[in-house]
């Protein structure tokens, strides 16, 4: 299977599915990296009846910090969620 015969099956899942399937993300950082997937994605995870839905299952936390100095970086505060992931196996 190529890259365009995945782009076409997540095509032809609707919206209210794939809002069910982001609602069932473990954390809001894994949730914050889905929505730079593409425009459909981030359209669904910003629409406020979504977010509504959301913000009982994840508490805010402290994803990271910003540095400036020469570069702008971002600082991860814990592991990867995706890491996360494969330590419940």
């Amino acid at each position: 299977m190529d890259d365009d015969d995945h782009s076409d099956f997540l095509d032809l899942v609707c919206d209210d599915l794939l809002e069910l399937i982001l609602l069932r993300l473990d954390s809001s950082t894994t949730l914050a990296r889905a929505a730079s997937v593409c425009k459909r994605w981030r359209r669904v995870i910003a629409c406020d009846a979504f977010l509504r839905r959301v913000r009982p299952l994840h508490p805010p936390t402290i994803a990271g910090h910003y540095c400036t100095g020469r570069r702008t970086s971002f600082h991860c505060e814990g592991p990867a969620p995706s890491s996360l992931i494969w330590d419940k196996f």
